[in-house]
């Protein structure tokens, strides 16, 4: 399952492109809309956009702002688009989605290994 539920997918579009102040023709005529690459967490959608954040608050709390840097993106303006596992078949160590005793059992391990390490490193140095 993904984070809070949200399906991780990237998005190639095309977004508008524009000067601040007074320019010139010259600078006016070199304008072009720009390409861009968006991964993240798909929000919202419907018939007119979708909506995609790419970070938002797992922690299972009440957060009262669960997303950071949302966008939403015309879907006339968006030429491909697919899905992105960020689930890995192997958890990384403190990866805790779900409640897998075999994810706790390995992060408890690695924990342990590094602080032996760290401590084997400590005594060296002294």
């Amino acid at each position: 399952m993904e984070p809070n539920g949200y399906k991780a997918i990237w998005v190639r579009w095309l977004d508008s492109a524009g000067e601040s102040g007074w320019v010139g023709r010259a600078d006016v005529l070199s304008q072009r809309v720009v390409e861009v690459y968006h991964l993240g967490f798909l929000i919202q959608e419907d018939e007119r956009q979708i909506t995609l954040s790419p970070t938002t608050y797992v922690d299972g709390g009440d957060a009262t702002c669960p997303y950071h840097s949302p966008v939403a993106i015309p879907k006339v303006a968006i030429l491909e688009r697919g899905e992105v596992n960020i689930v890995p078949s192997e958890p990384a160590v403190g990866l805790t989605f779900g409640s897998s005793t075999t994810i706790t059992a390995r992060a408890a391990q690695e924990r342990a290994n590094f602080a032996a390490d760290f401590a084997a490193q400590r005594a060296e140095e002294s």
